[in-house]
């Protein structure tokens, strides 16, 4: 079997402390086993500190989200992009599911938060994803300061899995120079 990707390209509204978040489906019969994304210029120039991504991860069973955002700077022509990594699913196959895990923070200037969710016993980790968001458990806006800086397979307790097989994946936030009170941290593994 081959994998196939899905993108899909979101305009980044040109304002400062913008958001923007669009997701990407795998067609009818496929099941995504992984995703991506890149917060870049329309014009192919490299973006400004300014515009950054604060989530790639699977948001259903076969969609990949992605949010970007801007700082306090405007960014004209920004672009989130959307990968998703479909693998065709056989007749009769069950689907993967996805598991995530929450944690709060990080909420001081310069902290970072660490999550990690975790395959269950006899499955496979294909792939996963992070996500920074405003309120603990809820889908808001990561605040300008808050930041993606990891998101990896790891062991369960949250160190990088560099070589052999790894059953956990790990997402990593920090925080700029402005705390981020209410901030949350969520990991996603696909099994």
């Amino acid at each position: 079997m081959t994998t196939k990707i899905a993108t899909a390209s979101t305009p980044v509204p040109v304002a400062g402390n913008a958001f923007v978040s669009a997701s990407v489906t795998c067609p009818s019969g496929s099941e995504l086993v992984g995703g991506g994304f890149a917060a870049v210029l329309s014009d192919g120039r490299l973006p400004p500190p300014s515009l950054h991504v604060t989530a790639g991860f699977p948001s259903a069973p076969r969609s990949w989200t992605v949010a970007a955002a801007t700082g306090k700077q405007p960014v004209a022509r920004g672009v989130a992009q959307q990968f998703a990594l479909c693998l065709p699913q056989p007749p009769g196959a069950t689907l993967g599911q996805i598991v995530s895990t929450t944690v709060p923070g990080p909420i001081g200037a310069g902290a970072t938060a660490r999550a990690t969710a975790v395959c269950p016993a006899a499955s496979i980790l294909t792939g996963g994803g992070a996500r920074a968001s405003g309120a603990t458990g809820e889908t808001q806006p990561a605040p300008p300061a808050l930041h993606l800086i990891g998101s990896l397979p790891s062991t369960p307790a949250g160190a990088a899995v560099l070589a052999g097989v790894a059953r956990s994946w790990t997402a990593v936030t920090q925080n700029g120079g402005m705390p981020s009170p209410g901030a949350a941290t969520t990991a996603f593994a696909i099994c």
